[in-house]
């Protein structure tokens, strides 16, 4: 049974600070004087060497910044007019890609990175900056899709295996997966529930061949009851004891005859009725070599039969 995937950290981006000053003051300067006494100055050259470069609007307000970091890992940052919504993109020291994107409070909503092992991951944050959705590829190439709620609870998740095989996982609100619906690696669909100790309690799958099946766990995870159809028609209902052996199996044949058996703890049917396809009823009980001792009925004339035999089969008695 597929079970819960775990999913990796937040992006490695760093948060949001104010523009800091710096260098090219004498550039700068030189610019906002030129303002007083002409429309425009041109700065031309083939290089300028910096650790900060700023770029203001004619208010002076600082609209973009790139800068290189004590750590030598450079940053680059955008504002609106008000020095709020904005952009950025930075490399980290340990090699890390990002770039986010951020509201009129300055709160990271959307970031876009590229971690140091070369995987990429996207992350969505409502208003609160709290995480609602992410979307990455792991080092294994596969990709996952998460969802959490406002509480930043993860309770969604799509993947898809190397093994070709996708599975959409819940959880509850305290981070449990609770059900799990996958198709496996041969294209056979599969849902599995979970209770609240991650217990699997319950199976649906489809077979191969196209034939249903229905698992009924108990605490500890061991089938109980089941239930399926197979081809030809025929359908049946088995239950089974905590050691999961079959102890009763009610069957419906393709032709419409039921049969219920029982079964001992070794595996052994000593006791079936059965309706005939003519709609004679039936009773057999069996030793534990499953033999027939007794055979209680009902013939088509609607008289009754009752048989009594040995171990070795001879009949000892019947009536009539």
């Amino acid at each position: 049974m597929l079970t819960r995937r775990q999913y990796a950290g937040l992006v490695a981006v760093a948060g949001v600070t104010g523009l800091v000053g710096g260098g090219l003051s004498n550039v700068l300067m030189m610019g906002r004087a030129a303002q007083a006494g002409q429309a425009e100055n041109v700065v031309r050259a083939d290089r300028f060497e910096a650790r900060e470069f700023r770029a203001m609007d004619k208010d002076g307000q600082s609209r973009a910044s790139l800068v290189v970091r004590d750590d030598g890992t450079p940053r680059l940052v955008i504002r609106d007019k008000d020095g709020k919504r904005g952009a950025g993109i930075e490399v980290g020291a340990d090699g890390t890609l990002g770039l986010w994107l951020c509201d009129k409070d300055t709160k990271v909503l959307v970031a876009l990175g590229l971690r140091a092992d070369g995987t990429p991951r996207l992350l969505l944050r409502d208003k609160d900056a709290s995480p609602g959705a992410s979307l990455e590829v792991r080092a294994d190439g596969t990709p996952g899709l998460t969802l959490w709620n406002k509480d930043g609870q993860s309770r969604a998740g799509i993947e898809v295996g190397a093994d070709n095989s996708s599975a959409l996982t819940l959880w509850d609100k305290d981070g449990t997966p609770r059900a799990s619906l996958a198709v496996l690696a041969d294209d056979t669909p599969g849902l599995v529930l979970r209770d609240k100790d991650r217990k699997s309690r319950a199976g649906l799958e489809l077979g191969a061949d196209g034939t249903p099946h229905l698992v009924l766990a108990d605490k500890d995870e061991k089938a109980r009851v089941g239930l399926g159809v197979f081809d030809g028609g025929a359908a049946k209902l088995w239950l089974n004891d905590k050691d999961e052996k079959t102890r009763a199996r009610l069957t419906l044949s393709d032709d419409g005859s039921p049969y219920l058996g029982l079964d001992d703890k070794d595996g052994k049917t000593r006791a079936g009725l059965e309706l005939g396809a003519d709609g004679t009823p039936g009773l057999t009980l069996k030793d534990k070599d499953e033999k027939p001792r007794a055979m209680l009925g009902v013939l088509a004339d609607g008289s009754p039969s009752l048989r009594l035999g040995d171990k070795d089969g001879k009949v000892l008695w019947r009536a009539p």
